[in-house]
């Protein structure tokens, strides 16, 4: 497991890059997908470290959790259906 200090050190890193992006690059280097996924595993990072609570990190802007239950209800309904079909 990694020690806070480094889980820190790596956001702190992370943060420095991107915000340097986004200030200093064009939009379309601010909208990279690295520079995108930077940003998701900064989330996951301030979750980590106490940041954002589990409710909030579970639902909308981040996990959205209720919607992908919504998407797995849809393909096992739509499994089903063609279980039957067969």
């Amino acid at each position: 497991m990694r020690s806070e200090k480094e889980i820190k050190e790596l956001r702190d890193e992370i943060v420095e890059i991107t915000d340097f992006i986004v200030d200093s690059g064009t939009e379309e280097e601010s909208e990279d997908e690295d520079v995108d996924f930077a940003h998701d595993v900064l989330d996951v990072l301030d979750w980590v470290l106490g940041g954002i609570s589990t409710g909030d990190f579970k639902v909308e802007p981040y996990l959205n959790i209720a919607a992908m239950k919504e998407i797995v209800e849809d393909i096992k309904a739509r499994t089903e259906e063609e279980t039957e079909a067969e």
